[in-house]
């Protein structure tokens, strides 16, 4: 059993050992292998960490992120994100307090009485708590990121969420649910996919034309399932 494990003080390849019975972490600094090693592996975030702090930890790896995400990251590299981040000065707090990655999943149904495709996305997004374990988390909002200021979100604290969901489209009714787990690879295109989006769409650094769609930051299940859809759209046209 094997893992990657980040945390405000580093990141870690964890590996049990099974003569001690304990789980053994050592510092991905130290290791001599290429970032695709690990990207398969599960990955954990241990206490406050934010997505800037993740990149700080990766830093060494930008090369190799650059080339295995090109398509997460369109014409950009890590390079850009990073003097963005570094360039612009932080605006107003807003309502957010952390951001998410998140699993969601869609039953579609099919014509000619075929069984429904199963349908799997993952999406970063807003949180107003950081407190995502109270017994009143059902009712916290939730928001896209694209209409909030990127060099104040990279800097809240994320948090991966292992539920999934299967519902319709047009339903509140959660069909089946479990749990799925977030790989390095996952964390990393689900990120970066996010980043270079908000980055055109916000105008931050150039890009070819897009039509940004007026939404509402607020998320029901519908909205969310449109905000995949146009994630896709906006995606083509870079």
């Amino acid at each position: 059993m094997e893992k990657i494990i980040i945390k405000p003080e580093g990141a870690f390849y964890s590996f049990y050992n099974e003569d001690t019975d304990t789980w053994i972490d050592k510092d991905l600094i130290d290791s001599t292998l290429p970032i695709s090693w690990y990207l398969e592996m599960p990955v954990e975030i241990h206490g406050r960490v934010s997505i800037l702090k993740i990149f700080e930890l990766f830093e060494r790896y930008d090369e190799q992120l650059d080339f295995l995400y090109a398509r997460a990251l369109k014409t950009l590299c890590m390079d850009d994100v990073m003097n963005v981040i570094d360039q612009v000065t932080e605006h107003e707090k807003s309502e957010l307090k952390a951001t998410c990655l998140v699993w969601v999943g869609e039953l579609i149904d099919l014509k000619d009485g075929e069984e429904p495709l199963i349908q799997i996305n993952s999406a970063l997004i807003g949180l107003d708590t950081e407190d995502l374990d109270e017994e009143e988390a059902e009712d916290d909002e939730v928001y896209q990121l694209t209409n909030f200021d990127f060099v104040e979100w990279v800097r809240l604290p994320i948090y991966l969420d292992n539920f999934l969901d299967f519902v319709e489209r047009g339903k509140e009714d959660v069909l089946l649910s479990g749990e799925y787990r977030w790989t390095l690879n996952n964390l990393f295109d689900t990120i970066l996919s996010e980043i270079s989006l908000n980055l055109f769409v916000s105008g931050l650094v150039s890009s070819p034309d897009i039509i940004v769609k007026d939404q509402h930051a607020k998320l029901s299940i519908t909205e969310f399932f449109n905000y995949l859809d146009d994630l896709g759209e906006y995606g083509d046209n870079l």
